[in-house]
């Protein structure tokens, strides 16, 4: 009975899309397949956010036409394309900002997210169940400003062109921090929190961390249990 439920209130959206729509906010409770399609490929849509622990099938490719802001929580992107193909590709020609918490990327190995107006880029992996998670992200925008990374996975994410960054927000442990700040040298803001367990064990990974010669503030806080 649940299943028909949600079945038919997923129909129901798709035919609200069709209609005009140019915002969408989705939240739920209960697990459900979701069509790219009708999300994606929307004329109208311009801003979509998810909160919910749905599945969203998408292809190998995929064009993604007048979004300019997406929030996504708890999403489970399968690869449609897999075994074909282990890549992602996904082009967002006016997206502005772009959020993901918590989401996982099944039959990825790579995602890679070409936005030629980003501005903002934040991503989130604080979930202990997602440490399983290898997708790799690769990053291309000329206009990016706003960067923010919170979780474990630090050195899955690729940033092509991490020079046009102004501000960065990264919570990190320090053993994972410095192949990620290695690509924030150039920012002029950073927020940085930093955790370490056997600190006294571990103190040569400050000596990797850049220099951010361009940095004109900087907002330190550090855990660290010996």
């Amino acid at each position: 009975m649940k299943s028909t439920i949600l079945f038919v209130l997923m129909q129901w959206i798709s035919s609200v899309l069709r209609r005009g729509v140019q915002k969408l906010h989705f939240y739920i409770r209960e697990h459900v397949f979701v069509s790219s399609h009708s999300l994606f490929c929307c004329n109208s849509l311009v801003e979509l956010k998810i909160q919910a622990p749905c599945t969203l099938r998408v292809p190998g490719s995929h064009f993604v036409p007048n979004l300019k802001i997406i929030i996504l929580h708890e999403v489970k992107f399968l690869n449609d394309s897999f075994p074909h193909s282990e890549e992602l590709f996904l082009s967002f020609p006016v997206l502005k900002a772009f959020e993901c918490i918590n989401c996982t990327w099944l039959n990825a190995q790579y995602v890679s997210i070409e936005t030629p107006q980003l501005e903002s880029f934040g991503i989130e992996y604080l979930n202990t169940s997602l440490f399983h998670c290898t997708s790799k992200f690769r990053i291309c925008s000329l206009h990016l400003t706003k960067f923010s990374y919170a979780g474990y996975l630090s050195e899955n994410i690729i940033l092509l062109e991490p020079s046009s960054i102004l501000v960065a927000s990264i919570l990190i442990p320090c053993l994972k921090a410095c192949m990620l700040l290695a690509q924030l040298c150039k920012v002029e803001g950073l927020h940085l929190q930093l955790y370490m367990i056997q600190a006294h064990k571990r103190g040569r990974h400050f000596a990797s961390l850049p220099t951010f010669e361009k940095l004109i503030y900087l907002e330190l806080d550090s855990y660290f249990q010996l």
